[in-house]
């Protein structure tokens, strides 16, 4: 049983209400008249409850209970009749049940029958009707038809509910066959009454071979009802059958039809040269749009050709030995040498698969021309091999630090020590000769320890020694140090910083070499011009920043100097390196340095209107790795960093 909605409760509850009031009508009027006929009738109408059939469609059983009812209702008191109604239905619903029933389905048949049977008392003895219809007969059949309808609706309507089907469906498909029934009832009750005044009451026995006749024929009727409904059902379920088998068919072929649609796309849309060869002769039976192009060979050259004619002719014994193999493998790889139409020859890799085209077996090639990638391949190990030299003279320099600034070291305090004894001497004629020694070593000295320093970078050797410092005594020691440079070329320094800018923690030494390389850089391609150093400290994202920002109104640069200017050995051009000297090495240098530290450096400049160097670094800097030259989490973090930093340039407040 399907499980209830409130409206169907609802429904139930008011007809067994309904019931409950009508027996309870038929237990105050009870009375014991003619209790031996009374309970000789009772009786038969138990045992022929037993006499019951299935309705077709739905879950439930049909009996002969409805003669009784006409028969208590013609002959019989108001709770007669509802005692052998409600009884015979309560046998009916207990007597050989396929399933128990719910005790509300029981209460529910008595109920609606009870309904039934007090509406239709009701309407046969109703003087008004009697008075309308002066003939009994008619009267009875009205009466019939009367139980007939209460009976029958009030069951298709809960089933109606219960179901979500139409009423009217219902009550056609499982009662309404049953109306001729009821009123040839009506007639045996009128022809039992006449035996009943001619014969004796005891004649009512003779029904029992009519309630068998009207049994069987509810089996004849309702089993030809079940056959055909049996036969529609197999039909449509052979329907059914028939339009799933025609659906899948229709799937199948319209599956195989996008499928050739599919891979014909994809042969011709394929970007590498594909073909389809035969088995036999290796001629080409279909080519793909790629083939042609990369080939140079049209449609027609290719249908006229076969694989030996495209196979570089130093390969063709292998081709003629692979051909004889072919049979015994399934799928096929290996490298070749074609010859395009133009002549070029290319190294190709060919995989095949062996299938089946126009009912014959034959190859579905794969042709990726490799000769660019062997090339690349080539380059890659030159320049794996280029970079391990390099590698490897970086580490050499690195190693040779101390052979080389020893002698360099000795070759400068002999040329002071030179210098001091001429001068005690009063050797003046030598004096200028030992300067330019001592010159030219602290110079040549400066040049080893840059290409030193960006050896032991490039070999992951430079080591950070992070120490907590004083930034304005920092920045004050090295414009003292750059004052000399200054002067030379007649330039002028300002210095913008706050008084409280507090200290910094990271590599001291490094830091002072980033700024007296920016300052030094200013001072030697700035003439008679103006030099700005900028120092503010700033909070992003919860971490402070400390931004170093170097101002010239010196020469400039191009776009195209710039790209190169960070680069080891390189400056903006031949020009300047001719006119201000210096190895290009300071700039690269720093740059190391400050990504070394999690910061960055960064240049912009106008050419002949100078330029503006800005470095970014951490208020503290991380404590390297282990085995790192650099936290490379934090250096990818500075990038970002440097970009909130520019973008928000309109807005920093200058101090």
């Amino acid at each position: 049983m399907k499980p209830l909605s409130t409206t169907s409760k609802a429904y139930i509850g008011l007809i067994t209400t309904l019931g409950l009031v009508a027996i309870l009508v038929a237990i105050v009027q009870a009375d014991t008249r003619d209790s031996l006929r009374f309970l000789a009738y009772l009786a038969v109408a138990l045992l022929c409850s037993t006499f019951k059939v299935s309705l077709p469609g739905i879950t439930g059983t049909m009996s002969v209970n409805f003669l009784f009812v006409l028969i208590g209702t013609v002959d019989f008191t108001y709770s007669q009749t509802i005692v052998m109604g409600c009884s015979a239905t309560l046998v009916q619903c207990l007597w050989k049940t396929k399933s128990r029933p719910k005790p509300i389905q029981v209460v529910f048949s008595v109920s609606s029958m009870a309904v039934a049977i007090a509406v239709c008392y009701s309407f046969y003895h109703s003087s008004w009707l009697s008075g309308l219809i002066p003939n009994s007969a008619l009267i009875l059949g009205l009466s019939a038809c009367c139980f007939f309808a209460v009976n029958t609706v009030q069951v298709a309507l809960v089933l109606a509910l219960v179901e979500k089907r139409s009423l009217w469906s219902i009550w056609r498909e499982c009662y309404f066959w049953c109306f001729p029934y009821y009123l040839m009832g009506a007639g045996i009750v009128q022809v039992m009454r006449y035996s009943n005044a001619r014969f004796g009451w005891h004649s009512f026995l003779l029904i029992l071979s009519v309630i068998y006749v009207v049994y069987r024929s509810y089996r004849l009727y309702l089993g030809r009802l079940e056959e055909e409904k049996s036969h529609a059902d197999q039909m449509a379920e052979r329907t059914r059958e028939l339009q799933v088998e025609i659906a899948e068919r229709e799937r199948t072929e319209q599956v195989l039809r996008e499928s050739e649609v599919r891979y014909r796309t994809l042969f011709e849309a394929n970007p590498h040269p594909m073909w389809v060869c035969d088995f036999s002769n290796l001629t080409f039976l279909a080519v793909n749009q790629a083939a042609i192009e990369h080939y140079g060979y049209s449609r027609e050259e290719f249908e006229s050709m076969t694989i030996q004619d495209l196979v570089f002719l130093g390969q063709l014994p292998d081709v003629l030995r692979e051909t004889a193999q072919l049979p015994q493998r399934y799928e096929h790889s290996s490298v070749w040498k074609h010859r395009k139409k133009d002549g070029t020859i290319i190294d190709v890799e060919v995989r095949s698969h062996e299938f089946t085209f126009g009912g014959r077996p034959a190859w579905l090639v794969l042709a990726d021309d490799i000769t660019e990638s062997r090339r690349a391949e080539e380059l890659r190990i030159a320049k794996d091999a280029a970079e391990a030299a390099n590698r490897a003279k970086s580490e050499f320099l690195a190693n040779m630090s101390h052979e080389l600034r020893t002698p360099l070291n000795a070759i400068i305090g002999y040329s002071e020590m030179l210098h001091e004894d001429a001068q005690d001497k009063g050797l003046e004629d030598f004096l200028p000769d030992l300067t330019k020694i001592q010159s030219a070593g602290k110079h040549l000295l400066g040049l080893i320890n840059d290409i030193l320093d960006l050896s032991k970078i490039e070999a992951g050797k430079m080591l950070l020694c992070l120490e907590w410092f004083d930034l304005r005594q920092m920045i004050e020691e090295v414009t003292n140090t750059v004052q000399p440079l200054l002067r030379k070329n007649h330039n002028d320094l300002t210095l913008v910083y706050p008084e409280d800018l507090g200290v910094m923690y990271g590599d001291e030494t490094k830091m002072r070499q980033v700024l007296f390389n920016l300052l030094s850089n200013a001072a030697k391609f700035t003439e008679r011009g103006a030099i700005r150093l900028e120092v503010t400290r700033q909070t992003l994202e919860e971490r402070e920043w400390i931004k170093f920002q170097v101002e010239d109104t010196g020469i400039g640069l191009t776009l195209e100097q710039m790209q190169r200017l960070c680069q080891p050995f390189a400056q903006a051009d031949t020009t300047t390196t001719r006119k201000y000297g210096g190895t290009g090495l300071g700039l690269a240098i720093s740059v190391s340095y400050c990504q070394m530290m999690n910061g960055d450096l960064t240049v912009e400049s106008v050419l002949g209107k100078g330029s503006t160097f800005t470095v970014y670094l951490p208020a503290e800097v991380s404590e390297p790795r282990a085995g790192d030259l650099y936290d490379l989490a934090l250096a990818d973090r500075s990038q970002e960093v440097v970009s909130q930093f520019q973008g928000n340039r309109d807005q920093e407040r200058v101090i």
